[in-house]
């Protein structure tokens, strides 16, 4: 058999898919020509799977085809504000079949919001050509987080106190935002703001929150202050929490004694004609208001008491009597119960002995006291009325020229005279309260209801009817109350 002999000529040829295609034309040595495609190869490798941010990654491009400029795009989800030269794509030329394509990723300080990657398609005519070759995904490490401090001056203040947020940061300066999601609101802050803005300089800023005395009773609360990036709805990068103590409670009122039919106070509801104090409103909503004319008994006049806007202890109001009284005709007591407390503030400063300071009265009878605050017959004491047959408790000790808070109390069986918090009689009571409307009388004891008629000088700052037996836990709410409103 006689051997063949093949000369071999290769060209190249870009199909219609735009990839190079290696042809290898074969000569026979009696002029037949014989074709045989082989297509290139193109490979490209990472030189890892992984890199964090500051480090690099190389890829190596090896090709069978022959030398000449390739073109890279990322197809990864970094951007170009992850790479130290900023770029996307670019080109690079093989020598002997090999390119290579290095990549070098910023320590930018952000945090990103999701695990980020790279991955390099190489093209061979463009970088919009066909690819020819894909790497593998290398993840990326997101390891220069900027790093954020948050610290409150103190963990816990009172109302009217204030909490100074510092905030520090080793990412770029800027506007950052606040917010607090705490049980506190906007009302509970000097400021009536929730959330705002403050400027970063150098990495720290500082936001300073102040609490107010709502006088309120609410509880403790909390401050949960954020710290927001963008706006104020923002991502939160950063909080604490600081406890607010409810240190301004609410104040105690005389509308949170037990059953409250009658209160009258010196620096509220007066209807007055120069100094002359006309009528006196009821502040306990029951509208049992006391009037200075009802009518006249001899040898009073119907002369309405004084008021006097320096006349307490503190430099406030006082009402003044001198033979003087005011009444109401139809109080209303409300259901009926044996019980009943009669409380005045106030001191007396001219002595008159029997004078019917307060007292209430079944009616306009002399012989249907109920309960009453006098001037006792013996000199400087103060007694109650409504013992059995009349029968005055007589308090024994403290003199009647002194502020204080006088109280006489009944129930169905007994009844006391108390000043200043302390019990200094007690006496049975065998009278009822037959009638749920009777009698006020605040001031000078008129003849309709005792003779002779008597009257001291005396300055009430308040007055307070009660269809209760004050407790004795109410008598320390009471003394409280009066120490911070009227001195004494």
């Amino acid at each position: 058999m006689s051997s063949l002999h093949y000369r071999c000529v290769m060209s190249n040829i870009l199909n219609s898919s735009g990839v190079l295609t290696v042809i290898k034309k074969f000569f026979h040595i009696n002029g037949s020509v014989r074709d045989i495609v082989v297509n290139p190869t193109y490979a490209i490798v990472a030189s890892t799977g992984s890199i964090d941010e500051g480090e690099t990654v190389t890829y190596t491009f090896t090709t069978t085809d022959t030398d000449g400029t390739y073109y890279w795009v990322n197809n990864g989800n970094s951007n170009a504000a992850d790479f130290s030269d900023g770029q996307m794509s670019g080109s690079f030329v093989t020598t002997n079949g090999t390119g290579t394509i290095v990549r070098t990723l910023k320590s930018d300080l952000l945090t990103e919001p999701v695990s980020e990657n790279i991955q390099i398609y190489v093209k061979s005519d463009g970088y919009t050509g066909a690819d020819v070759a894909a790497s593998s995904i290398v993840s990326i490490g997101d390891v220069s987080q900027t790093a954020y401090s948050l610290v409150a001056s103190t963990g816990s203040i009172n109302e009217s106190g204030t909490v100074t947020y510092t905030f520090t940061t080793t990412g770029p300066d800027g506007t950052f935002y606040w917010s607090n999601s705490g049980t506190t609101v906007y009302t509970d802050f000097s400021d009536a703001i929730n959330s705002g803005s403050f400027a970063v300089t150098a990495g720290t800023g500082s936001v300073s929150r102040t609490v107010l005395a709502d006088n309120l009773t609410e509880g403790n609360e909390t401050l949960v202050f954020e710290v927001r990036n963008d706006s104020v709805t923002g991502s939160i990068i950063s909080t604490t929490i600081v406890n607010v103590n409810d240190t301004s409670l609410t104040p105690w009122s005389p509308l949170q004694l037990t059953n409250i039919r009658g209160w009258y106070k010196a620096d509220t509801g007066l209807t007055l004609s120069g100094l002359n104090v006309n009528t006196w409103a009821d502040q306990s909503g029951n509208g049992n208001n006391l009037v200075a004319t009802a009518f006249s008994q001899s040898p009073f006049t119907t002369n309405p008491p004084s008021y006097n806007a320096g006349g307490n202890p503190l430099g406030g109001a006082s009402i003044d009597f001198t033979t003087d009284y005011m009444t109401t005709s139809n109080f209303s007591l409300g259901a009926a119960s044996g019980s009943l407390s009669v409380i005045m503030i106030g001191k007396v400063t001219t002595w008159n002995s029997s004078t019917w300071l307060v007292g209430y009265f079944n009616s306009w009878s002399t012989s249907d006291n109920a309960l009453s605050i006098i001037n006792s017959n013996i000199t400087n004491k103060w007694q109650g009325v409504g013992g059995s047959s009349n029968t005055p408790v007589s308090s024994p000790t403290s003199l009647v020229t002194t502020d204080a808070v006088r109280i006489m109390r009944r129930n169905a069986t007994s009844q006391q005279a108390i000043q200043n918090g302390t019990v200094e009689a007690t006496t049975a009571n065998l009278k009822t309260l037959p009638t749920t409307n009777g009698v006020l009388v605040l001031g000078a004891r008129p003849a309709a209801i005792g003779t002779p008629n008597l009257a001291s000088t005396y300055r009430i700052y308040e007055v307070i009817i009660m269809r209760s037996y004050i407790t004795d836990a109410e008598i320390a709410s009471l003394q409280t109350y009066a120490a911070n409103k009227w001195g004494i």
